[in-house]
């Protein structure tokens, strides 16, 4: 028998075996979503300055950015008017919102260093294969400042993160509504410590306004499941 030749016969079954289950196998919106999650998911990994108000602007800058990317993919690859609808009011309301924070920092901590991610370079956009798409990433506290905030902060993203691995289906409308329930209720969870823990007057009332919209959201969310997908 020629052990090479065995050799070589089974080292192309085995990447045979790996090619199955790559990126490459799945439905386009499932990557999108994939790809926009992993890339949200670093961006929010920030170092921790004890500063609440400035802590909730800089963790939520990246998480509107996350919205706003999982609406244009489901206006891309999506079908149900009414999540179509929505997800062009996600898209208005929190780039107007990203701007409002990004002017608050640069009036208000102008000298705060720019929020840092651990262990990356910029967001990711090629994620690795593996079993879920956090897998490899720091979950054990936050970088930085250890005070209350901070770990309610991380503690809060960390459950969203978690909560955002759906097991995607490879239809964009159920994919985008199952995602975006556990990544408002993220926005929410941050804005309610933002009002327990900052002290910024302008910040307070968009905590407020982010709670409010997004409570409504993912009713409306909740709903359109139960309706099309029980």
């Amino acid at each position: 028998m020629n052990l090479k030749l065995v050799a070589a016969a089974g080292s192309l079954a085995l990447a045979g075996a790996f090619t199955s289950v790559t990126y490459a196998q799945v439905a386009p919106s499932t990557q999108a979503f994939m790809d926009a999650n992993a890339a949200m998911h670093a961006a929010m990994m920030i170092t921790y300055s004890g500063n609440s108000d400035v802590d909730f602007v800089h963790g939520m800058v990246p998480h509107h950015q996350g919205a706003v990317a999982m609406a244009m993919i489901e206006l891309e690859y999506g079908t149900a008017p009414e999540l179509r609808m929505l997800a062009e009011t996600i898209i208005a309301a929190q780039e107007a919102e990203i701007g409002q924070m990004q002017a608050w920092i640069e009036m208000n901590a102008p000298s705060a260093p720019a929020a840092e991610h651990a262990g990356h370079e910029g967001a990711p956009t090629d994620p690795a294969p593996a079993a879920s798409e956090h897998a490899g990433m720091d979950m054990t506290g936050p970088m930085g400042d250890q005070g209350e905030s901070s770990h309610a902060f991380f503690d809060a993203n960390a459950r969203m993160h978690e909560a955002m691995d759906v097991g995607f289906t490879g239809n964009a409308d159920v994919d985008f509504a199952r995602s975006m329930i556990p990544h408002h209720q993220g926005a929410i969870d941050m804005a309610m410590i933002e009002l327990e823990y900052g002290s910024d007057h302008d910040l307070h009332a968009l905590a407020e306004m982010i709670i409010a919209a997004q409570q409504e959201e993912i009713t409306a969310l909740q709903s359109w499941l139960a309706e099309n997908a029980p």
